[in-house]
């Protein structure tokens, strides 16, 4: 499924010239991978369900990334879910088959859709959502498609917006040691917290 990151950014750097440094974090993967990353932007952007927060880079304690569908699986998703409740029956199964196929990236789909009204909706949701976990096994996987930001006042979730690059595609600078050069990482994918 790919890689699941957390950052802990230590306290901003300052260069002898007076001028702050950009945050240096240390990014730790699923994997155990450590990598030594280079914050681009002064702030990080987070959609909420109540709107954009910008949040100073400065301020940020603890970042923890949900995994990131892959391109057009999200919208998918989203119509699978919706046709569960639909007025054919074909349709109805033919979603919750598409759900079972597309495995673990529906399951936070798949949990909200147990909170919906229609019973129908409810009963097909928790068919796939058994079916998935149990192919996972004991894994402690958890996985969430949003990303958490904590800082020293307080902790928000939703979904972070080019906080590690440019693009679709999240872009990492690395601190190359050997080197002393920088290079630029692309990193996409699933985003998880450890």
């Amino acid at each position: 499924m790919g890689k699941g990151a957390k950052a802990d950014p230590p306290a901003p750097a300052t260069n002898k010239s007076g001028k702050d440094e950009p945050i240096t974090f240390e990014l730790r993967t699923l994997d155990d991978t450590v990598m030594k990353v280079v914050l681009l932007e002064s702030s990080v952007t987070l959609a909420t369900k109540y709107g954009k927060l910008s949040i100073p880079a400065s301020d940020v304690r603890r970042l923890e990334f949900g995994f990131r569908y892959p391109e057009g699986l999200e919208a998918k998703i989203d119509k699978a879910i919706g046709e569960l409740g639909s007025s054919e029956f074909r349709t109805r199964e033919d979603a919750e088959q598409t759900l079972a196929e597309i495995g673990q990236f529906a399951i936070p789909a798949l949990r909200r859709a147990l909170k919906n009204s229609d019973p129908e909706v409810v009963r097909r949701a928790q068919a796939v959502l058994k079916l998935v976990e149990s192919k996972l096994g004991d894994s402690k996987f958890e996985p969430r498609d949003y990303d958490t930001v904590e800082t020293a006042e307080f902790t928000v979730k939703g979904k972070l917006e080019m906080v590690l690059g440019e693009g679709p595609h999240q872009v990492l600078r690395r601190r190359d040691r050997e080197a002393h050069r920088h290079q630029v990482v692309p990193f996409s994918g699933f985003l998880g917290a450890v």
